[in-house]
C-alpha cells in the first residue's frame, strides 16, 4: 500500500488514477490465514496482488531469482531450526549457508537474490545481524565488497507493535556498482561507499510503549538518502520541488563510509561505529539531580569497553568524564555515551549495585541489556518492572485474540 501511495504522489496531475497499474505486487506467506489477510488488505485499498502460500525457506513460489525491481520485508528475527540440508543447493543462497543456527542471513540472501540487475531491497533486520561473526560475517563481508549494501539505518526501540527491541533497516542496491561515470562527476559516486544513519533519537512518542515517525521525520531521513544518491537538482525534484542540498556528514546522525573504513571496522554494519556522537554526548537525556537519589551508571567507550560508577549528579559526572577528569579509564579510553543507568534511594544501595555490576556476571548481564536495547531504565527494582510488563502483555494478548476473531469473521463474510 505504501508503494502504491508513493507512486501516486509522484505521478503528474491527472495521472494519479493510473498508480495501481504502475506496480505489480507479489508476495509469499507461510500460512493460509495470513495470505487471506494480505489479499483482504490489498482489496480494501483497491489493489490486487499475486500472494501465494509457501514456506519461503524451502519454497520459491514466484521463481524470484533475479526477478524483481523492489523487495520489501519485515522477516522474523533469529529463527532457529531451519533444515539446511534442504536448502544447501538452492541458488538463492549464493553467498553460502551460515553455520550458526540462525535464519537472519538466510533471509538477507533471499531478499538480495530476488533483485534484478538494477533492483533495490529494503527490509527490517535484528541489530545482532550488523555485527554477527564467523560464517555470518563472511557472508556480510562478501556482500559489502561486492558493492551491494547501500544504506543502513539504526532505529530505536518500540517502533513496531510486535518487536520492542531496537532494529536496523538495511537497503541493498544492485545497480549502484554499474553507475555511469557522470554520477561521480555530479558528486554522487556510491560504488564503494555506504551511507550510515543513526535515527535512534528521531521519533514521536505515542505512549509509554510505542513510538513512530511523523511525516516530517520520514522526510528528514529520506532527504539525507536522496542527497547521498542524487545530484542536488534531481533530489530537489524528488522532494516535491524543495531545494535539494549536497550531501554532508553530520556528526551523530549520518556518515558516508568507504569500503576501506568498513573493512577497518571489521565489516560492521552498525551505524554507531561510524556516525559518532554529538559534541555534548547524551547530556540532555540524563536526569537532573534530585534529593535522596543516587545513580549507578555505565559509560560506553570508543573501544567498546564499559566504565561503571555511581554518583549523585549524573549530568555533572558525565561532563567530567568527557573532560577526562572523572576517572583514569575514561581519560585513556574516549567516552561515547552513558549506555545505562539506574536510580537508588540511598548511597549504600548504589555502592552495592556498583560492586555487583563490576563482577564478571554483572558485566555480562549489562552487555546483554545494552545489546538488546533494554538498558538505561531508571529505577533499580527490575522485578517490579517485569511483573508490570507481564500484566500489560497479558492485556495486549487478550486484545490481539479479539482482533484476530473479528478479522476471521470478516474473512468469512468476504469469502476470501
Amino acid at each position: 500500500m505504501q508503494s502504491h501511495e508513493f507512486v501516486k504522489r509522484h505521478l503528474e496531475n491527472g495521472q494519479k488514477a493510473r498508480a495501481s497499474r504502475e506496480i505489480a505486487i507479489y508476495g509469499q506467506e507461510k500460512t493460509d490465514q495470513t495470505v487471506r489477510i494480505a489479499k483482504m488488505n490489498l482489496a480494501i485499498h483497491g489493489l490486487s496482488g499475486d500472494i501465494r502460500e509457501g514456506n519461503t525457506y524451502y519454497e520459491d513460489r514466484h521463481k524470484s531469482l533475479g526477478k524483481f525491481d523492489f523487495t520489501m520485508a519485515n522477516p522474523p528475527f533469529n529463527v532457529k531450526g531451519i533444515d539446511k540440508e534442504r536448502i544447501k543447493d538452492d541458488p538463492r543462497f549464493s553467498y553460502g549457508i551460515p553455520r550458526a543456527d540462525n535464519g537472519n542471513y538466510i533471509w538477507i540472501q533471499i531478499f538480495l537474490n530476488s533483485l534484478n540487475e538494477k533492483g533495490r531491497a529494503g527490509f527490517v533486520m535484528a541489530n545482532s545481524a550488523s555485527d554477527a561473526g564467523h560464517s555470518e560475517k563472511e557472508i556480510r563481508q562478501k556482500m559489502i565488497e561486492d558493492g551491494l549494501v547501500d544504506v543502513i539505518v539504526a532505529v530505536g526501540p518500540n517502533m513496531f507493535y510486535n518487536v520492542t527491541l531496537p532494529v536496523t533497516l538495511w537497503f541493498f542496491d544492485r545497480g549502484k556498482k554499474n553507475l555511469p561515470a557522470r554520477s561521480a562527476q555530479a558528486g554522487t559516486d556510491r560504488k564503494n561507499k555506504i551511507l550510515f544513519i543513526d535515527a535512534r533519537n528521531i521519533y514521536r512518542q505515542i505512549d509509554r510503549a510505542h513510538r513512530d515517525w511523523t511525516d516530517e521525520q520520514i522526510e528528514q531521513i529520506a532527504s539525507i538518502v536522496r542527497s547521498y544518491r542524487l545530484p542536488a537538482p534531481q533530489a530537489s525534484r524528488q522532494a516535491g520541488g524543495e531545494n535539494g542540498k549536497k550531501y554532508q556528514n553530520v556528526k551523530g546522525l549520518c556518515k558516508v563510509a568507504t569500503i576501506d573504513e568498513v573493512k577497518k571496522a571489521g565489516y560492521s554494519l552498525n551505524p554507531g561505529r561510524y556516525v559518532g556522537v554529538t559534541d555534548n554526548g547524551n547530556e540532555d537525556d540524563l536526569p537532573a539531580p534530585r534529593p535522596d537519589t543516587f545513580y549507578v551508571y555505565a559509560i560506553k567507550c570508543d573501544d567498546e569497553s564499559l566504565y561503571i560508577g555511581q554518583t549523585e549528579d549524573l549530568k555533572e559526572r558525565w561532563k567530567q568524564h568527557l573532560l577526562g577528569i572523572a576517572a583514569e579509564w575514561t581519560k585513556k579510553h574516549k567516552p561515547v555515551s552513558v549506555a545505562h543507568y539506574e536510580e537508588y534511594s540511598s548511597r549504600e544501595e548504589a555502592v552495592k549495585r556498583e560492586k555487583e555490576l563490576k563482577t564478571g556476571f554483572g558485566r555480562k548481564w549489562l552487555k546483554r541489556e545494552i545489546a538488546a536495547g533494554r538498558a538505561r531504565q531508571a529505577g533499580g527494582n527490575f522485578g517490579d518492572k517485569i511483573k508490570k510488563l507481564h500484566g500489560e502483555l497479558k492485556g495486549l494478548t487478550a486484545e490481539a485474540h479479539k482482533l484476530e476473531e473479528n478479522i476471521f469473521k470478516n474473512l468469512k463474510k468476504l469469502d476470501l
